[in-house]
């Protein structure tokens, strides 16, 4: 009994990093006045995160199975889990929108390498909820 680690979330994971990358990108560019390169990192990071959402989503209906006894619902870490990763995607989904809402400023030419405190905080968004889901992923190989 316990909780299986899902394919389904070391594939999120390297979602996460793919995505952490080129938000890492995006700062370097706009720092530089690469436009062009900073619109290609945070539409990367937008696609990683969108994908993210999906495979993280379908990794939560994973933990659950068909059928369930009231022990086990009652005693098992999967709901605990379950919850940890419902809160890291909900937190998630906002940071998608954040990089969208960052990403439709930068098509319009708003940041440069005076003003890009927007494109820096939505870096230090993704990068912190990354430390998070290791930490979630810390907490389900401990609860295996």
């Amino acid at each position: 009994m316990g909780v299986t680690f899902t394919p389904a979330f070391a594939i999120s994971s390297l979602l996460l990093g793919l995505g952490s990358f080129h938000m890492h990108l995006a700062v370097a560019n706009v720092r530089r006045e690469r436009q062009g390169r900073l619109r290609q990192a945070l539409f990367r990071a937008l696609v990683c995160g969108i994908l993210f959402t999906g495979v993280q989503s379908y990794g939560l209906w994973a933990l659950f199975p068909e059928e369930r006894s009231a022990a086990e619902t009652s005693l098992g870490v999967t709901t605990f889990v379950a919850v940890l990763t419902a809160l890291h995607a909900m937190h998630f989904l906002v940071a998608v929108m954040f990089v969208s809402f960052v990403y439709q400023l930068a098509l319009t030419g708003r940041y440069d390498h005076e003003y890009h405190w927007g494109v820096a905080c939505c870096g230090w968004f993704w990068h912190g909820l990354g430390i998070v889901w290791m930490g979630i992923l810390a907490v389900i190989s401990i609860a295996m």
